[in-house]
């Protein structure tokens, strides 16, 4: 069963909204967190497939996402520290649930920038979970600084919560030039179901405002930043699940040096897989059925090990 929630932010009062899909008989939760320039409900169908196996699930709207920034403003985290402000809300929340349903074990999957999400918690909070799921993956820029640099003057000339006219050319738009296609972000999957919905809603595809770049850029850097000695995931199971179609990235050689890093980082424990057949949003594409029932696998392997 789906109900919705609200968490009032301790940093600035800012009103998070969620949903947990519960089970009577839950032995774990799951927590789900969404990609740039989406939002929680496109996940509904998947979160209620999990939770029918037994499993608590929670998504939400991160700050300046879905109805939590429809109250604010799309595209923006805070007028500061948005990136961790948004981690520390996140894990709040978490925490809520898990003490609502008395569990002990946590999955954590993130999709796009939720994945770089889920790689700052799991920097922070490594041992709050039994295992992660991440799927399409960004790929992460090389001199994050000086994009910083540039961005922060931007955001001196047209005001920090103007929508970034730079970063919708170098991402979104540069994704679209390069699957070249005249149908708007036909580059998110090769199902055009999909991507007409995602068109069709008015919590998606909007563009990150100055300040909500640089608190991105801030969330890459922090997951760059990550010395193995402070690993408390570690050998945990990890599934890393893109598509080797998707334009935002170049797979083979991308995931590649990901993984490298991961592995760098003092993640050990990593399965990695590549659909053919996919873009960028691999759970809503083609082969959804395919890897909807290997996250269902992955999950239900790791909910059967004791924690460690």
């Amino acid at each position: 069963m789906k109900t919705t929630h609200t968490y009032h932010s301790l940093f600035d009062h800012t009103t998070l909204h969620y949903s947990i899909f519960d089970h009577a008989s839950a032995k774990a939760c799951v927590l789900m967190i969404h990609g740039l320039a989406e939002h929680r409900a496109r996940y509904d169908a998947l979160a209620n497939l999990i939770s029918s196996l037994g499993y608590v699930v929670i998504t939400l709207d991160q700050r300046g996402h879905g109805e939590t920034g429809d109250q604010t403003l799309l595209g923006y985290f805070s007028d500061e520290d948005g990136w961790m402000r948004n981690i520390q809300d996140i894990r709040a929340i978490q925490h809520h649930v898990e003490q609502k349903y008395s569990l002990n074990q946590t999955i954590l999957f993130g999709h796009s920038m939720g994945s770089v999400v889920a790689r700052s918690l799991l920097k922070h909070f490594g041992d709050d979970y039994i295992a992660c799921v991440l799927s399409g993956l960004p790929t992460l820029p090389p001199g994050i600084g000086g994009l910083k640099i540039l961005m922060k003057l931007l955001e001196m000339m047209f005001g920090s919560k103007t929508p970034s006219k730079l970063f919708y050319k170098l991402s979104f738009e540069a994704y679209d030039k390069k699957h070249h296609s005249t149908f708007k972000n036909a580059w998110l999957s090769v199902n055009e179901e999909n991507v007409k919905g995602y068109n069709d809603d008015p919590w998606c595809g909007f563009t990150l405002t100055h300040r909500g770049v640089l608190d991105f850029l801030d969330g890459m850097q922090d997951v760059i930043h990550h010395k193995a000695k402070d690993n408390l995931f570690g050998h945990k199971p990890m599934w890393i699940v893109v598509g080797l179609k998707d334009p935002s990235a170049n797979h083979p050689k991308d995931i590649e040096d990901t993984l490298k890093l991961l592995k760098k980082q003092g993640y050990t424990n990593i399965t990695t897989t590549i659909d053919p057949f996919s873009q960028h949003e691999v759970f809503f594409d083609v082969n959804a059925t395919t890897l909807n029932h290997e996250l269902l696998t992955f999950i239900q392997d790791v909910t059967h090990k004791p924690k460690e």
